[in-house]
């Protein structure tokens, strides 16, 4: 599974909207398990606004797939999402 189909999904079925330019860069760097400050090296942002916005988009997740999501368990649930939606199983 990739990014690209990770925000396809998310944007489509999961909080049903297109996400910003900086929501998308969080999301993909995160997903690859990179750190705020690598995010913010690679923008023109600050690392205390990619947080903020960072956490707004984990409290999105969270509040769309009824558990708590953050950047340290993002891949995790959202992997066990993903394969709900195909039917597929997680095998540990």
């Amino acid at each position: 599974m990739n990014v690209g189909e990770v925000l396809e999904t998310v944007e489509q079925s999961l909080l049903s909207k297109q996400l910003s330019s900086l929501e998308r860069l969080i999301l993909c760097h995160s997903w690859l398990g990179r750190g705020y400050s690598e995010m913010a090296s690679d923008s023109a942002y600050s690392i205390a606004h990619i947080k903020e916005i960072g956490s707004q988009l984990w409290q999105a997740f969270s509040k769309a797939l009824g558990e708590r999501v953050t950047k340290k368990n993002l891949f995790l649930v959202l992997k066990q999402y993903l394969l709900s939606q195909t039917g597929e199983t997680l095998v540990s």
